[in-house]
């Protein structure tokens, strides 16, 4: 391996180990750190491409270990769903402009968080299930011209979100389970865009594609 490669790894390896990876993915292959801690029998191959990394229900995870990020540039996929991570996190996202795929379900973020997620341009799946977020605070989210699924499953989005969703020209799922979405803004919503399918209610069981089924944190 070459010296700068081999910097790399290790700036690589350090960074997860801070944020406590359960599981990461480089070049398309498993190579992850086990939730044990130990690394799997083939050992971790540092110095690549990290695109995936989870760090689901890491609950001691710090804002500040999100710092990390910094050497994880080229992430494409990042769970953080089940952490304690708060608003002050969501700034160190920016050091991912290529997440394709962002997970923060049951995190108690803000509508604070959504001018970083903003800047995600790449962005075309974001789970903010059982988060803090209200419809004013989507209005931030306008810029992100990728996006096709957008999880809002239990959070205090209301009607007044319709339009913005409506807006969201990309869109092709969204989910609105325990939201505060009425029957009559979903009506409006499928008026407005009956191109978008709403979760669960427009779900039939003989549906299994990844287009229509949630993540599961």
């Amino acid at each position: 391996m070459c010296s700068s490669c081999a910097t790399t790894a290790k700036r690589q390896e350090a960074a997860l180990k801070t944020m406590g990876a359960s599981r990461m993915y480089g070049d398309a292959i498993r190579f992850g750190v086990m939730a044990t801690g130990r690394p799997p029998p083939n050992g971790v191959r540092f110095g690549e491409s990290v695109i995936d990394v989870s760090l689901n229900s890491q609950r001691k995870l710090k804002d500040t270990d999100l710092r990390a990020l910094a050497d994880l540039s080229s992430l494409q996929k990042l769970e953080l769903d089940h952490t304690n991570i708060t608003d002050h996190s969501t700034v160190f996202l920016k050091n991912c402009p290529n997440l394709r795929v962002l997970g923060l379900q049951q995190v108690k973020i803000t509508d604070a968080s959504l001018p970083h997620i903003a800047k995600l341009t790449q962005l075309r799946e974001l789970d903010l299930w059982g988060s803090l977020v209200t419809s004013n605070g989507l209005r931030s989210l306008v810029t992100l011209r990728h996006i096709e699924k957008l999880w809002l499953h239990d959070t205090s989005i209301g009607d007044d979100a319709v339009p913005i969703l409506a807006s969201f020209k990309s869109l092709k799922v969204v989910g609105l389970g325990d939201a505060k979405v009425s029957p009559g803004g979903k009506r409006e919503l499928r008026r407005l865009r009956p191109d978008i399918t709403i979760y669960p209610d427009d779900f039939k069981p003989s549906q299994t594609s990844d287009a229509i089924l949630p993540p599961t944190g």
